[in-house]
C-alpha cells in the first residue's frame, strides 16, 4: 500500500521540488589590451582589461611586477598607472585576473613593457618585401612586411585596393592573401600601415601587382528560382535565375520554348515576360543561359508553365484573414488592421469593415493589406467587429472571418 501511494504522488513531488542548480565551474576569461606586449610607454596611463564570463565578471584585478596595482568591477575594465617614480629603460610586467560571482577565477598572460621618460614622437618605418611591385601572382599570396621603431611596433595592417583586409600584431607582420576571387589580368594595389606603442603609425610604398591570366574551366552555376515548374501564371511574369561563377558573370540569356527572348547583364538576373500574347491554357517551357567572363556556359533545367490570362475563366475566390487584431483582444488609440489576402492569379483590392460598414479600400499590397484604424470615436467600452473581403481581377470576393475586439472607455 505505501509503495502505491509513493507511486501516486512521485510525479507532483518531482514538480514542486526545488533541484539546485548546477555549480559554475567555468572561470572567466581575461586579457591585457593595453599596453601591447613590448611596448615602451611614457606618462601616466590606464591600463585596459578585456574580462568576459558566462554569467557575469564581479571584479577584475591588477598586478604590476607580481604587486597588486589595483581592481575594478566595472566594464571597461580600467586601472590607472603612475609610472612617475619608476625607472625607465627597465622591462616590467603586468597581471590581470577576473573573478566571477561563484569565485572562479581567470588569469592572464604576462604583459612585458618599458617605460621611458620622454613622449615617443617618431614614426616607424615600413615596407612591402613579399611580393614585389610588377609582380604577377596567383592563388594565396603571402604579404610580408618589415616595420621597425625605435620603441616598438603595435600592429601593422594592409591594405589592398585601399581597403584594409588583415592586421597583423606580432613579428614577422605578414598576410595570406587569396587572389581567386579577382578577375585575371587585373591590376591590384598593396602597402602596410604600421603603428607604434606611442600611437605614431606610417604607410609603406604602394606595391603593383597582377593577378595570373589562368584558364578557367569552370562553368558557372544556374538555377531558375521564378516562376516555380507546374505554376500557372497571366500577365508579366518576372522570370528570376539565381546565377554564379568562380570568376564572374558575364550575362544571362532567357529562353521562352526554346527562343532567345532577352539578355540580361545585372543583378537580379531577370526577364520580364509578357503572356499576353500566348493563348490560354497552353504549357510553355522556360530556361536559362548562363555565361561566365572566360565564355564557360550553363544552361538552366527547364521549367514548364501553363498560361492563363484574364480572359481565361477563373472562379476561385481569394482568400483572406485578419492578421491583427486578434480575436477577443483590447485595442485603442489608432491600430493598424492587418490583412493577408491571396488568389490564384492576384488579389486587386481589400476591403475592411467596421460593424459591417466599409471603412477603407486598400489597392496597393505590395508591403501588406492594411488600414490605419482611429478607434477613438468608438471608446464607449464596448465591442466591435471587424472583418474583410477581399477581390481579385475576375471581380470574385472572399471574405475573412469576423473578429470582435474591445475598445475600453478612455
Amino acid at each position: 500500500m505505501l509503495k502505491k501511494l509513493i507511486l501516486l504522488f512521485l510525479p507532483f513531488i518531482l514538480i514542486y521540488c526545488n533541484l539546485p542548480s548546477a555549480s559554475d565551474l567555468t572561470a572567466p576569461t581575461v586579457r591585457i589590451i593595453s599596453p601591447f606586449a613590448g611596448d615602451i610607454v611614457s606618462g601616466n596611463m590606464n591600463i585596459l582589461v578585456d574580462a568576459y564570463d558566462n554569467d557575469k565578471v564581479k571584479k577584475v584585478v591588477v598586478y604590476f611586477d607580481g604587486e597588486y596595482l589595483g581592481e575594478t568591477t566595472k566594464a571597461p575594465y580600467t586601472v590607472p598607472f603612475n609610472v612617475d617614480t619608476l625607472k625607465d629603460g627597465l622591462t616590467h610586467y603586468l597581471e590581470a585576473t577576473a573573478r566571477d560571482a561563484d569565485g572562479n577565477i581567470g588569469t592572464s598572460g604576462l604583459t612585458s613593457f618599458i617605460i621611458a621618460k620622454t613622449q615617443d614622437v617618431i614614426d616607424p618605418t615600413v615596407s612591402i618585401v613579399n611580393p614585389q611591385g610588377g609582380q604577377t601572382v596567383e592563388g594565396t599570396v603571402k604579404i610580408v612586411a618589415v616595420a621597425e621603431d625605435e620603441r616598438s611596433i603595435r600592429k601593422v595592417s594592409f591594405f589592398v585596393d585601399g581597403d584594409s583586409v588583415s592586421s597583423d600584431f606580432t613579428y614577422p607582420y605578414n598576410f595570406d592573401w587569396d587572389t581567386t576571387p579577382y578577375a585575371d589580368s587585373t591590376n591590384h594595389t598593396i602597402y602596410a600601415k604600421a603603428f607604434d606603442g606611442g600611437g605614431n603609425s606610417a604607410v609603406s610604398p604602394t606595391v603593383t601587382v597582377t593577378v595570373y591570366p589562368s584558364t578557367d574551366t569552370a562553368p558557372p552555376t544556374a538555377v531558375m528560382t521564378y516562376p516555380l515548374a507546374g505554376q500557372v501564371v497571366f500577365d508579366i511574369v518576372q522570370v528570376t535565375i539565381e546565377a554564379d561563377d568562380n570568376k564572374g558573370v558575364a550575362f544571362v540569356e532567357f529562353y521562352i520554348d526554346g527562343v532567345l527572348k532577352s539578355t540580361d547583364n545585372t543583378l537580379p538576373y531577370q526577364y520580364a515576360w509578357d503572356t499576353d500574347s500566348y493563348a490560354d491554357g497552353g504549357s510553355h517551357s522556360i530556361y536559362a543561359k548562363v555565361y561566365d567572363l572566360a565564355g564557360n556556359t550553363t544552361t538552366s533545367t527547364i521549367t514548364t508553365v501553363t498560361v492563363s490570362n484574364k480572359n481565361s475563366s477563373d472562379v476561385t475566390p481569394p482568400t483572406v484573414l485578419v492578421l491583427y487584431p486578434v480575436n477577443n483582444s483590447s485595442v485603442s488609440g489608432s491600430i493598424n488592421i492587418v490583412a493577408d489576402a491571396t488568389d490564384d492569379r492576384a488579389v486587386e483590392s481589400v476591403e475592411f469593415y467596421i460593424d459591417g460598414h466599409l471603412s477603407a479600400t486598400d489597392t496597393d499590397g505590395s508591403d501588406n493589406w492594411s488600414f490605419n484604424w482611429d478607434t477613438t470615436p468608438y471608446a464607449n467600452g464596448g465591442s466591435h467587429s471587424i472583418y474583410i473581403k477581399a477581390y481579385d481581377s475576375s471581380g470574385n470576393v472572399g471574405a475573412s472571418s469576423v473578429v470582435v475586439v474591445t475598445v475600453p472607455l478612455p
